[in-house]
C-alpha cells in the first residue's frame, strides 16, 4: 500500500553489538531516517511522502547503521551494518543486493 515498510531480520547481524539498528534511505546525496528496527522480529515503519519520494529516486539505496543512541542531527553516525540498492517490484532495474 506504499504507506508502510515491513522489515524482517534475517540472521544475527541485528542482535550483536548493542545500540539500535537504524534504517536509512539514501538518495540525492542525503540520508533520510526511516526508523529503528526491532532486533527480535518484524518491524513496521510508516512511510511519509518525503520517504516515498526518496525511495523511488534513481540510484536510491537502503542503509543500516548501528547507532549508540538517536542519530545526531538526523544523519547516520554509527558503523554500517549493510547497504544495498532499492528495487521496486515490477520495475525494470538492476537486481537488488540483499541486505
Amino acid at each position: 500500500n506504499m504507506q508502510e515498510l515491513v522489515v524482517l531480520p534475517v540472521g544475527s547481524r541485528f542482535a550483536a553489538g548493542g545500540g539500535s539498528v537504524q534504517l536509512w534511505i539514501v538518495a540525492d546525496g542525503r540520508a533520510l531516517s526511516v526508523g529503528v528496527l526491532n532486533a527480535d522480529g518484524e518491524t513496521r515503519l510508516k512511510l511519509d511522502k518525503p520517504m516515498l519520494t526518496a525511495v523511488m529516486a534513481a540510484q536510491a539505496r537502503l542503509l543500516l547503521t548501528r547507532e549508540p543512541e538517536a542519530p545526531a542531527a538526523g544523519v547516520p553516525a554509527g558503523p554500517r551494518i549493510a547497504e544495498g540498492v532499492v528495487a521496486l517490484l515490477g520495475a525494470s532495474s538492476p537486481p537488488a543486493r540483499a541486505l
